[in-house]
C-alpha cells in the first residue's frame, strides 16, 4: 500500500450500485487531515474518488465516507 498520486481517481468497487453490498446513499466522501473538497462520484461500478492535486501525505490516507 502507498500513497496514491495527485490528481490520482481511486474507484472503490464494493461501494458501486450495481455491487449492492451497500444499500444507503452516500453524502459525502472526506479525505482525512485534507481541509478542501474531494470530488467524488457514485457510479454503477464504484465509487470513484479524485486525490487532491496536492497530497500532503508521507505514509497513508484515510477516507470517510458519509
Amino acid at each position: 500500500m502507498n500513497v496514491p498520486a495527485s490528481g490520482a481517481q481511486l474507484k472503490i468497487k464494493s461501494l458501486g450500485t450495481d455491487a449492492k453490498y451497500f444499500n444507503k446513499p452516500i453524502k459525502d466522501v472526506k479525505l482525512l487531515g485534507y481541509n478542501g473538497k474531494l470530488q467524488w462520484k457514485l457510479e454503477a461500478d464504484g465509487l470513484a474518488i479524485t486525490c487532491p492535486e496536492k497530497m500532503p501525505f508521507a505514509t497513508s490516507v484515510v477516507f470517510r465516507i458519509e
